[in-house]
């Protein structure tokens, strides 16, 4: 499963209780709306009407001016900003993203009062959404009920009736794991990792021989980086079903990119080809194998034979991508410096580069989850991307009407990248979100400046093709 691939929802019919997937529209709360530059974000309300998401579009200037801070240090931005109801709000996002109800819970009710001074509807119907969550995550379902009557006025009907179908299947169940499983499901439908893994795992120590259960807990605590943890389901599911194919196809799978161990992935995809062998996706997995073992030209070839057969369209792309790789390496010298198994391993794995928590990252700020991606930036030691996340707060701030606020994490974002410029001035990365910054402001001579330096060095493709792209409107 690619990392940061979102699972399908799980919901449990009230007659059966099997499983069925269905995407409740209600607890998509983790979306955001991005400016053309794509390194700031704006918080998204679910079941906020038409009107207000197309003013969320609306470009809004961050500060012009900022300080000199000491330092970019996190806690030293939350003590400045414990008044603030976004920080508030967004710290609460973060901890029911690992997991932390208590914490969330918190978060919540100080975002709730900070809501009640400023009279502002909008914020309170953000927080009383989040407070939703909590509750569902909590199975307390008589609670949510309670919570939902308060909410309808100011819900959507589309919202309404999704929360409404998540009560309705909440309120029928009685036993408390049966409402673990429909959480969980929820939880993942969310991208809430963390919670569903704990709320899995009650479920699979009482229904350890439960299939369903134990896929989504694997699947589960792979998006959640517990990558022991996900060994340790995956060797069971394989155990308990011997004839599974796809349970050994999903352990092959993880020797190669989780936990690197050539001989298993031979081993678990051989077999898994033999269970199905019309399968071609076990054939592509020892093709990776042998790309990941430095046998260049025979994983190419390999995976050419078997690309007409592919009807994934992202498992397609990605060997495409690696034969264009596989192949520019083996044209040239340097092959056998270069760490073919790392290419291909997640991260957090331990054979990926710490530089993977970076891509994490961006997934994340994507989704608006500052927070979550501040926290992976700073496992990847990437002060360029912690610069950009604070300017996404920043952007947020000010767009929520905290100027003030807006200002100090402009600083804190400004003193994150001036601080990787001045060890690395060449960073195409840091200059790229400096020329945007200034470009933003309609200072094109301090853009022009930061663009200079980014192109000066060779830098990632797509990060040239933007400073050229600002260079160019500037210069027309």
């Amino acid at each position: 499963i690619p990392q940061g691939q979102k699972p399908v929802p799980v919901k449990l019919t009230k007659k059966s209780g099997q499983a069925k997937t269905t995407a409740p529209a209600a607890v998509k709360v983790n979306k955001t709306v991005s400016t053309a530059q794509e390194f700031v974000a704006r918080p998204f309300v679910a079941g906020q009407p038409a009107a207000p998401a197309k003013v969320n579009n609306a470009k809004v200037l961050l500060p012009g001016t900022y300080a000199n801070v000491a330092s970019f240090d996190l806690p030293a931005f939350l003590a400045a900003a414990r008044d603030s109801f976004l920080i508030n709000l967004e710290q609460a996002r973060f901890n029911i993203e690992k997991g932390d109800l208590p914490a969330a819970a918190a978060n919540l009710a100080a975002a709730e009062q900070l809501s009640r001074k400023s009279s502002d509807s909008r914020r309170f119907l953000e927080v009383q959404i989040l407070n939703s969550m909590v509750l569902v995550y909590n199975r307390d379902f008589n609670g949510f009920g309670q919570h939902l009557m308060k909410l309808k006025p100011v819900l959507s009907p589309e919202s309404y009736q999704s929360f409404l179908d998540i009560y309705n299947q909440g309120a029928a169940l009685k036993d408390p794991i049966e409402q673990a499983r429909l959480a969980a499901g929820i939880a993942m439908g969310a991208g809430h990792n963390a919670v569903a893994e704990i709320l899995l795992q009650e479920a699979f120590q009482k229904y350890p021989n439960d299939p369903l259960v134990a896929s989504l807990l694997a699947d589960a605590q792979m998006q959640n980086l517990n990558y022991k943890g996900a060994e340790t389901t995956l060797s069971h599911l394989a155990r308990t079903d011997s004839k599974n194919g796809e349970a050994w196809f999903n352990l092959a799978r993880f020797y190669l990119t989780a936990d690197y161990k050539p001989e298993q992935v031979r081993k678990y995809a051989t077999y898994a080809a033999k269970l199905r062998p019309d399968d071609s996706r076990n054939s592509i997995l020892l093709a990776l194998l042998d790309y990941s073992e430095g046998k260049i030209s025979v994983g190419i070839d390999r995976m050419k034979k078997l690309l007409p057969s592919i009807t994934d369209p992202a498992l397609k792309g990605v060997c495409a991508k690696i034969m264009a790789d596989g192949e520019v390496a083996g044209a040239g010298n340097g092959a056998s410096k270069i760490n073919f198994a790392s290419v291909l391993a997640l991260p957090g794995a331990t054979h990926a580069p710490i530089s993977a928590y970076r891509l994490l990252g961006e997934d994340f700020l994507r989704q608006g989850s500052f927070f979550t991606a501040m926290q992976y930036f700073n496992v990847a030691q990437d002060t360029a991307e912690i610069g950009r996340t604070y300017l996404g707060i920043a952007s947020a701030l000010n767009s929520s009407g905290e100027t003030a606020l807006a200002g100090t994490a402009v600083s804190f974002g400004m003193k994150a990248l001036n601080q990787e410029l001045a060890r690395n001035p060449g960073n195409s990365r840091a200059n790229l979100y400096l020329a945007l910054y200034h470009f933003d402001r309609g200072d094109k001579v301090a853009a022009r400046k930061a663009i200079d330096q980014g192109l000066a060095v060779e830098g990632e493709r797509s990060t040239r093709t933007r400073l050229t792209a600002i260079l160019n409107v500037i210069n027309s």
